[in-house]
């Protein structure tokens, strides 16, 4: 079971939309937003670490949803969000209904 989000105000979603405008937050927290279902995949191969998971059931299937949780850390926390919060924190059209928060890497 996920949890469910279905409010603007959420802490959560505020901290998403802080990540994708304020460089100072993504070096703050060290975190940053991957959007699409492709750029996660990569970066889960790429050896990132995904703190959250944020799918839209209406714009991605359950399958796709089940392969990401097979692929991903085991510590990902897998959020359904609803459509219209979905469409407020893509910036794309065309990214499969996913996004995620990962951590950064330690390129020093």
């Amino acid at each position: 079971m996920c949890k469910n989000i279905t409010s603007f105000q959420n802490p959560l979603i505020k901290q998403i939309v802080l990540l994708q405008e304020k460089s100072r937050e993504r070096r703050k927290t060290q975190l940053f937003v991957i959007e699409g279902l492709r750029e996660i995949s990569l970066a889960i191969k790429g050896g990132y670490l995904l703190k959250t998971l944020l799918f839209c059931p209406k714009i991605i299937s359950e399958e796709e949803i089940f392969i990401l949780k097979e692929t991903a850390n085991s510590e990902v926390e897998f959020i359904e969000i609803a459509s219209d919060i979905y469409e407020k924190l893509a910036y794309r059209s065309s990214t499969e209904g996913v996004l995620a928060i990962a951590q950064s890497k330690d390129l020093s």
